[in-house]
């Protein structure tokens, strides 16, 4: 179910969006790692599912299962339940758990979704995963999403282009040291967002 959606994904996306996706050889083949996109529009999880060529599982309010259809579907394409009651550490325990078993999970660093022109600082979550489970951070820039349509003379809507710029992966290696670690992982979070942003510029990082 996942690879038939993502294909009809796909055709959607080239045909209304014009969408393309760069650096896709920057993927890892094999082994866990995050994928870590920018958030600014609902868009976005099917555009990193489409851009990235491994299975990507994301992490889904557990309410959306529930859902007659879509929560049918989420559940077929691999989506993991996550429960607010529970709070964070049931989130960084399913995903640290799917990572060490070689898949791909995608964490949108910053949290939620960011307005464009607005600038958030990305959350330490994304590295305590990617400490946890030993794994790479892989950062995806995300343009085009945000607006998604668009007016010409006021009252004729068009489709923004779609196109994703994937980075280098990022592996740290932080100390185990209590004292530094919020300013290793400060640092570290903001390696990862300069990523995004670079990629976004149209430059490397």
């Amino acid at each position: 179910m996942y690879h038939f959606s993502r294909s009809l994904i796909i055709l959607f996306l080239k045909v209304a969006f014009g969408f393309r996706v760069k650096g896709r050889e920057n993927v890892p083949k094999t082994g866990g790692f995050i994928l870590a996109p920018n958030h600014t529009s609902y868009l976005d999880p099917p555009v990193a599912g489409s851009a990235c060529p491994r299975m990507v599982y994301f992490l889904a309010k557990e309410e959306l299962f529930t859902a007659p259809l879509l929560g049918t579907w989420i559940r077929l394409v691999g989506c993991l339940p996550v429960s607010r009651k529970l709070g964070d550490r049931h989130v960084i325990r399913k995903a640290v758990e799917y990572l060490k078993e070689g898949k791909c999970v995608c964490i949108f660093p910053e949290g939620m979704r960011v307005p464009p022109g607005m600038v958030k600082e990305g959350e330490p979550g994304v590295v305590l995963m990617a400490q946890m489970a030993q794994v790479p951070v892989v950062p995806m820039a995300i343009l085009g999403t945000q607006p998604w349509t668009r007016k010409i003379f006021g009252f004729i809507p068009w489709f923004s282009r779609i196109e994703v710029r994937i980075g280098k992966p990022i592996v740290f290696h932080l100390k185990d040291d209590p004292k530094e670690r919020k300013a290793q992982f400060k640092e570290a979070v903001d390696e990862i967002m300069n990523n995004i942003r670079a990629l976004k510029a149209g430059k490397s990082a």
